[in-house]
């Protein structure tokens, strides 16, 4: 069912928004940190700068995508990640118009269908 499907897909995203934080702020800082550290003598590295952002290239920048669309869906969620039905423009019946939420060039749009 079409609310199910909504709930998993924001599920989904919290899930995957939580995970990259994660990966940013405690990975990724540390192995940067680390290699700044063995560039000034003072530990071994775990890789060299050119190899943790060959690994990780642009997952800052993903990161902030997927936040701010995050950020943009989740007031049509309670806390437990249940759906809002009063509103709701993922629900809006056959007939009246349906809110889009469009990612282009990092930039949240909205888009209205009839």
């Amino acid at each position: 069912n079409r609310t199910r499907f909504i709930e998993e897909f924001f599920t989904t995203e919290k899930t995957y928004v939580e995970g990259v934080q994660f990966m940013c702020e405690d990975y990724l800082d540390h192995l940067v940190a680390l290699a700044n550290a063995h560039d000034a003598g003072d530990e071994k590295p775990v890789m060299p700068l050119s190899a943790i952002y060959g690994v990780f290239g642009n997952i800052r920048e993903i990161f902030k995508i997927h936040a701010k669309f995050f950020d943009a869906i989740k007031v049509w969620f309670n806390e437990n990640g249940n759906i809002i039905m009063r509103g709701n423009p993922f629900l809006a019946k056959v007939g009246e118009p349906t809110q889009t939420v469009i990612m282009r060039d990092g930039l949240i749009e909205e888009q209205y269908e009839w």
